[in-house]
């Protein structure tokens, strides 16, 4: 990172500002490098948000994971870069302002809570005044900063320092916020953060990270002529999709909205130099336990938007009172018939079966085992050609769930047999066994590629490459490059089958490098570069991807055993694993 201190080359306007902040308090730590967490934009989100698709976010659950983020590291810094009140335009839950501020109480005492090291002021501070700005904040410890406004006991900038590492935390407030803060001054952003920068790298810091609430445009515009900056937590709205880039030497990371997303950013030094080593964003899903504490914090709801699980809406009864209570419609009964084969490790029925329920809070599950003589009356009956099937009864269309989902099921005879692309595949019906037959669909530019080629080798499988039809012609992930490299696959296995194996373990090693003669041996290179550019190697990609067609197969590492049973992973499985689900066929 670079070590240069930050020049301006011109000033803004300068006005006045009043606020309240309170001092940092530093905790130490061994450090081997340092995290930060950050979020911003947050509007006070005290709960998941609404929406049909990841329904992510709220405190509890934020909570929960900052706790576990901090067992696994001591050395943890956390930050906003502001927008954490209620109200205004850009909270699209705005009620009313006794509501707001009351929701905004409930947002700065969680924070409070997990123990946020640095705060930025942005506008949204400043919607309901600056009294009641001091007076929220005045009862808690959250170390509020901005460098570029004059109120009494905000920090400038603060410090969390670690054994051998110093982050150094400046901030920035918009000179938008003026209008909303009477009698408060906030001067020009761009030169005080040059002078925090300064300040801050004499105050021994090895890393500077800006929370800026200016807007990415502006936090751009400012890059191009200040240095000393590591990382800038961008909020003010996110210009992008993705959650950071590169400005130079500076990481400029963009808060995800409303919180439903925590932020973390690894920083280490190394031999003096200072590093990003990793950044991500973690979603705050309901995979993730709402921490107890935060959830006793405020009401139950403030509004129906509050009043949802999983598809499925309630009505919020005294909101944003101590008596508020979400009141959701009795649940539907709804049969559901699962067939599945009487032994298949790999169907996956239970997860399958509990996030339906999250769906269809009613399921009355019936599991059918196959081979059975009510097993086979329904397959024939639904025409079903792969297990395991889940058949819904009719009621399904009267839960309220059934709208938003409608999509994944196809309706027979009187019920709705959801589809296998949702609910997965495992056996196909109607397909003869081949005993000890493997089959594998794989790319060779698959990032584990070398460890699944090693796993499977003593087990002798069949390989399709994942190419497919489009627009009448082949096509492949990686283009064309990836699709020559699969024509001389096919051609090395018909001249030199014995030779197959070993080329594409070579190759897999290296799939970058255009230097494929490396990997041929002692074989004539020159059969294989004639049959892969003919019609020849053409022709045999062909019959190598039939079978993807067949069962439509699009991607990998995905096998087929004993002709019947199709399984995926993420990643390759070691040889027990595979082993064990191998010979369990």
């Amino acid at each position: 990172m670079s070590n240069a201190f930050a020049r301006a080359s011109k000033r803004w306007l300068a006005g006045a500002c009043v606020c309240a902040a309170l001092l940092l308090s530093s905790s130490w730590a061994f450090a081997e490098n340092v995290t930060l967490l950050y979020t911003g934009e947050t509007h006070s989100m005290l709960y998941p948000c609404s929406c049909p698709i990841e329904p992510d976010g709220g405190i509890a659950r934020r909570a929960t994971l900052i706790k576990s983020l901090r067992q696994a590291s001591a050395n943890v810094v956390l930050v906003d870069s502001g927008g954490f009140f209620a109200g205004g335009l850009m909270d699209e839950y705005t009620q009313s302002t006794e509501l707001d501020t009351a929701r905004t109480r409930i947002a700065v005492n969680a924070m409070d809570l997990m123990k946020y090291d640095a705060v930025a002021l942005g506008d949204e501070e400043f919607n309901f005044g600056t009294k009641f700005l001091e007076d929220t904040l005045s009862s808690h410890t959250i170390p509020v900063v901005s460098s570029n406004s004059g109120c009494p006991n905000t920090s400038r900038f603060v410090i969390k320092s670690f054994p051998g590492v110093k982050v150094g935390i400046i901030a920035a407030t918009p000179l938008s916020a003026c209008p909303k803060a009477a009698g408060v001054t906030i001067s020009d952003p761009k030169a005080a953060i040059a002078r925090a920068i300064t300040d801050v790298k004499a105050a021994g810091a090895d890393f500077v990270v800006l929370l800026s609430h200016l807007g990415e445009a502006d936090d751009l515009e400012m890059l191009k002529v200040i240095e000393g900056i590591d990382v800038v937590v961008s909020g003010g709205g996110r210009a992008g999709q993705e959650s950071s880039l590169m400005v130079g030497k500076t990481l400029l990371v963009r808060p995800s909205w409303q919180g439903r997303r925590l932020g973390k950013v690894v920083l280490n030094i190394k031999d003096g130099v200072g590093s990003v080593s990793q950044v991500e964003e973690i979603r705050l899903s309901d995979k993730i336990s709402g921490d107890k504490e935060m959830l006793a914090l405020g009401p139950q709801c403030f509004s129906d938007s509050n009043c949802r699980k999983g598809p499925r809406k309630g009505n919020c009864q005294n909101p944003g009172t101590k008596n508020a209570l979400c009141v959701f419609p009795q649940d539907i009964k709804v049969p559901v018939f699962v067939i599945a084969p009487k032994d298949c490790p790999t169907c996956q029925i239970d997860p399958a079966i509990e996030s339906y329920k999250k769906m269809f809070p009613g399921l009355d599950v019936t599991r059918v085992a196959y081979p059975g003589d009510q097993a086979r009356q329904m397959i024939d009956d639904f025409k079903l050609g792969t297990l395991p099937a889940y058949i819904f009864g009719k009621s399904i269309e009267q839960d309220p769930g059934f709208a938003e989902s409608k999509q994944m099921f196809t309706p027979v005879r009187d019920s709705y047999v959801l589809k296998p692309q949702f609910g997965g595949v495992a056996f196909f019906l109607g397909r003869e066994p081949i005993k000890n037959r493997i089959d594998v669909f794989l790319s060779l530019n698959d990032p584990n590629i070398s460890t699944l080629l090693n796993m499977l080798e003593e087990f002798d499988p069949q390989i399709h490459f994942l190419a497919v039809h489009k627009d009448g012609q082949l096509a492949a992930m990686k283009g064309t490059a990836e699709l020559e490299e699969m024509r001389r696959g096919v051609c090395v296995k018909k001249y030199y089958p014995a030779y197959f194996w070993n080329y594409l373990s070579c190759r897999g090693r290296d799939i970058e490098s255009s230097w494929w003669q490396d990997c041929v041996g002692g074989l004539d290179p020159a059969v294989i570069k004639t049959c892969a550019q003919g019609q020849e190697g053409l022709d045999l990609l062909e019959r190598n991807i039939a079978l993807n067609e067949e069962l439509q197969i699009l991607s990998g590492p995905t096998y087929v055993v004993n002709n019947q049973n199709i399984f995926s992973s993420q990643q390759p499985p070691s040889k027990e694993e595979f082993r064990k689900i191998f010979t369990s066929k």
